[in-house]
C-alpha cells in the first residue's frame, strides 16, 4: 500500500505517495534470505547480513512510485496502521533544523521533456522554488 508521509500531500493531484507499507510473512522473508545466498535456518548468518527483516509482520521504507527505496524497511509491526503512525511520528517533515525545508509545500506543475536527456519531469510552481519531481509518469 502506498502513503504520503504527510497526509496533507494527499489533497496535492500532482504529489506522489512517497512511503510503500508491506506485510511480510515468515516464508516471505526466507526467502529473502535464501535468494541472497542465506541459510534462512541459520540465525548468526541472518544476524551478520545487511537484510533487515526481523519477522513477520508489517514494514515501511520510503519510496516513489516506480523507484528502488530510499530507506532500509522499518518494522515489524502488528498492524499497517501501526507502522504507519511510527513513519509519521518519527519522520516529520516539521524539523525547523532542517537546511532542506523550503518553507513550503512544493505544488507541481504539468510534465515537461528535458530537452536535454528526454526525460519527463515537472517543477514546482512555487516562485522561487527549484525543486524538479523527476517521477516520469504521465
Amino acid at each position: 500500500m502506498r502513503v504520503y508521509s504527510d497526509p496533507k500531500r494527499a489533497s496535492d493531484k500532482y504529489a506522489l505517495s512517497d512511503v510503500e507499507v508491506f506485510y511480510m510473512s515468515a516464508d516471505a522473508i526466507a526467502s529473502v534470505f535464501a535468494d541472497n545466498g542465506i541459510d534462512p535456518t541459520d540465525d548468526r548468518a541472518r544476524e551478520n547480513s545487511d537484510i533487515r527483516y526481523t519477522g513477520p509482520g508489517w514494514y515501511y521504507w520510503f519510496c516513489f512510485p516506480g523507484c528502488m527505496p530510499d530507506s532500509e524497511p522499518s518494522g515489524p509491526f502488528a498492524t499497517a496502521d501501526l507502522a504507519i503512525a511510527d513513519m509519521r511520528e518519527n519522520y516529520s517533515d516539521d524539523d525547523p533544523d532542517d537546511e532542506t525545508d523550503t518553507g513550503h509545500v512544493c505544488t507541481f506543475g504539468p510534465f515537461e521533456r528535458s530537452q536535454l536527456v528526454g526525460t519527463l519531469h515537472r517543477k514546482c510552481t512555487v516562485p522561487g522554488c527549484s525543486i524538479v519531481s523527476l517521477d516520469g509518469d504521465e
